[in-house]
């Protein structure tokens, strides 16, 4: 960094260099940088409070000029010579873009109008900034070389500012090799217990267990109990597929143990036949509520209660403490797997009680009341409209991004790097077309670029989970459809 002052202006001048590690951002297209004229940005700045009756402070005599100036070292960029201007009662702004000699100069000039906005001119002012803001921003797009490296997974998680996830995926795999590596050590010892028909363990750890490990006891139990049938019977089943399928395959479990009841103590102990039926028909629903993934954590919780009744009788009537003993004793390895599972359990509860963003697309009367209290104090959605469909791409918090739509209007909002809430809402009546961009699988996203008549545009992002995307698609189109006919 070097100063140098200026005796006859008393302009004080300060030049400073860095190097920036990893100054490309990836995108789709190729890599991206963006620069912003961040001084005149923060001072045309978003209030806390919109709904108010006071006047709003804004900083006046304010007369900012930025220029920023980006010198290629590479030749073949090309950028267009453009003039802006907005000019309002509040402030005005002007910007100018010129390229020569493979240096790209970005002016722009700004001054303060007022020292203060009316509160019955707030919502025009937001719309003015908003407009600034767009102004202030330039991006620069470097298209990715054929050739080049493909990326690998940290490379992707980097990308999308989760390198920490790089840690935790790490651990997971650690966990997963010790788990299976024990598990195989502990199988190859090969410990019978003569005296046990089936496969016993405590009601207890059935149940813990099997919501730790994300529903994968039940199938390993069931798997175990039918092994142990196939060998005293010398039968030709399958257990591992009996096992995998384990909800399909839940009342012929439950006959094989009523037959052993009425061998052994002349009475069925297991339950009456008309409540295996009634909860085997409970968990073939549970079954498919899972696959449905949108209640899949809820789901997991719940399983474990339905086979309560063969897991007990199987416990009660097993000859060999031995095995019970041995069967319930909890391992290192079912710790750890544990431990390493409860968190996904845990987010998977939040988010499908839409205390975190959910993976799907959700009906406004699915959010709690501090949400929509949220998005309303914000003037994100409307006052007197309630939510219809609402969506957030945020990973543990919903105020960082957002959108959906009311009755009668569509939203969007994010927060900028500032941390500010960037937002648009408009009437349907105010929107021209939108265009769709679904995505490939499951786990991509798909994109609504929302054109309006005034030729500017927003986007919205929403999960393809359960194909409510296509219905907030239809929404979308029935409502601009009836209000281009009024």
């Amino acid at each position: 960094m070097t100063i140098s002052e200026q005796e006859q202006t008393g302009k004080l001048i300060t030049k400073e260099s860095y190097l920036i590690s990893e100054f490309w951002e990836k995108t789709d297209e190729g890599y991206e940088a963006n620069f912003y004229a961040n001084e005149i940005q923060n001072s045309v700045y978003e209030p806390k409070q919109v709904n108010r009756t006071d006047p709003l402070y804004f900083g006046y005599p304010n007369i900012i000029n930025t220029t920023i100036k980006l010198h290629f070292a590479e030749k073949g960029w090309g950028f267009d010579s453009d003039q802006q201007e907005i000019d309002n009662d509040y402030f005005n702004l002007k910007t100018t873009t010129e390229f020569n000699d493979n240096v790209l100069t970005l002016s722009y000039d700004y001054y303060a109008k007022q020292d203060h906005i009316k509160a019955a001119q707030i919502d025009d002012y937001l719309a003015q900034r908003k407009k600034l803001i767009s102004a202030t921003h330039y991006p620069i797009l470097k298209y990715a070389e054929t050739t080049e490296t493909p990326l690998t997974t940290a490379d992707v998680l980097d990308s999308f500012g989760y390198s920490w996830l790089k840690y935790v995926l790490a651990g997971y795999i650690l966990v997963l090799i010790f788990f299976f590596a024990d598990w195989r050590l502990e199988s190859a010892k090969k410990v019978k217990f003569e005296d046990s028909p089936f496969y016993a363990v405590s009601v207890s750890k059935f149940i813990i267990y099997s919501i730790l490990s994300l529903g994968i006891f039940v199938n390993y139990w069931s798997y175990r109990n039918f092994k142990a049938i196939k060998e005293r019977d010398n039968s030709s089943i399958m257990p591992i597929a009996r096992g995998i399928f384990a909800f399909l395959w839940y009342y012929p479990l439950y006959l094989a143990l009523a037959e052993h009841s009425q061998q052994q103590l002349n009475k069925n102990r297991v339950m009456p036949n008309w409540t295996a039926l009634t909860l085997w028909l409970m968990v073939l629903a549970s079954a498919f509520a899972y696959r449905m993934d949108e209640y899949a954590t809820i789901v997991i919780c719940i399983m474990p209660f339905l086979w309560l009744p063969l897991v007990s009788y199987i416990e009660q009537t097993d000859t060999s403490k031995e095995a019970l003993h041995y069967n319930s004793y909890w391992r290192i390895r079912q710790y750890l797997i544990s431990l390493a599972f409860a968190p996904l359990l845990f987010l998977g509860v939040l988010q499908e009680v839409n205390i975190l963003p959910n993976a799907a697309i959700i009906k406004g009367d699915s959010l709690w009341s501090y949400q929509v209290h949220f998005l309303k104090r914000n003037r994100l959605t409307p006052e007197n409209e309630e939510i219809l469909y609402f969506y957030s791409d945020a990973v543990f918090d919903y105020r960082e991004d957002g959108n959906g739509i009311t009755e009668n209007y569509i939203f969007s909002y994010y927060k900028n790097d500032d941390g500010r809430l960037e937002s648009d809402l408009s009437h349907f009546k105010d929107i021209e077309k939108i265009e769709t961009t679904y995505g490939k699988t499951k786990l991509d996203n798909t994109s609504i670029k929302v054109i309006k008549t005034d030729g500017s545009d927003f986007l919205l992002i929403v999960g393809r989970l359960n194909k409510q995307d296509k219905v907030l698609v239809e929404q979308i189109n029935l409502r601009i459809t009836v209000n281009k006919v009024r």
